[in-house]
């Protein structure tokens, strides 16, 4: 994916950005801390980038038909959050770059 290339371009120039090469399932395990608290910190400064595998969208009523799958997660840093209980195992920011493959998606839904 094009997208993909141009992200990883992107973060492999600056130094400071740790870039991680991982499989579908080793996310979880690639984000440090000892406990909830210090994964929840170093989740929140994390963006996984990926395909997304399964392209059918979740209906998303009543505001809008459907979710388009393009990015998953929350990129706020707050001290509390109501969503903590959806979000906690998985405080990462998601980026699916088939971004294609969703338009093409859409277009036939």
């Amino acid at each position: 994916m094009e997208l993909g290339k141009q992200i990883h371009a992107y973060f492999k120039d600056n130094s400071q950005v740790e870039i991680v090469k991982l499989g579908h399932h080793g996310i979880r395990s690639n984000i440090p801390g000892d406990d909830i608290s210090e994964f929840y910190r170093h989740g929140k400064r994390t963006l996984v980038v990926g395909i997304r595998k399964g392209l059918k969208f979740q209906s998303c009523k009543p505001s809008a038909h459907y979710q388009l799958p393009l990015l998953s997660g929350c990129i706020g840093q707050c001290e509390y959050c109501y969503l903590n209980t959806n979000l906690g195992d998985k405080p990462y920011m998601r980026g699916n770059v088939n971004v294609e493959e969703s338009w093409n998606r859409l277009e036939n839904t």
